[in-house]
């Protein structure tokens, strides 16, 4: 609802803008205090937002039928994805670091060769990148540490 939790969505626009910041920034509140809902505003309003970029977004969906929705090793392919199809520069670099590996690869390494290498490659990098991810907890499949979420 409009007007709610603006404190709290105030702090993460100052902290996403705050280049000397924390790289990651983590909600953790109650169960059913709109945790989803403060991540779908932020990625929207980090969407119009020309000081940010939108590098990706992944909203864990356990009830979906489709494992891209719901599946560990899928959470790092679906923040690339749209961070490249709007970067020639990362695209670019994306594309020379993919290989056949990355399939059935650790999540440790897909960061590395899908999102943190090629982001060396950009050259807005006064711009923050913003990557938002909800209910990875939900997510389903073997976590970076090997142990089963499922």
């Amino acid at each position: 609802m409009d007007g709610t939790r603006e404190e709290i969505q105030g702090e993460i626009r100052a902290w996403v803008k705050n280049h000397g910041a924390h790289q990651i920034c983590c909600l953790a509140v109650k169960l059913g205090s709109g945790k989803s809902s403060i991540a779908k505003t932020g990625s929207g309003e980090a969407d119009r937002d020309s000081a940010i970029i939108l590098g990706g977004t992944f909203f864990c969906s356990p009830s979906s039928r489709l494992a891209a929705q719901h599946g560990i090793r899928c959470v790092v392919p679906s923040l690339a994805q749209p961070l490249a199809q709007n970067s020639a520069e990362f695209r670019q670099a994306l594309f020379e670091t993919i290989d056949s590996s990355l399939e059935c690869g650790e999540v440790a390494m897909q960061i590395e060769k899908l999102l943190y290498t090629p982001h060396l490659a950009l050259k807005f990098t006064s711009v923050s990148i913003l990557f938002v991810i909800d209910a990875l907890e939900k997510c389903d499949g073997e976590t970076p540490d090997g142990m089963r979420n499922d």
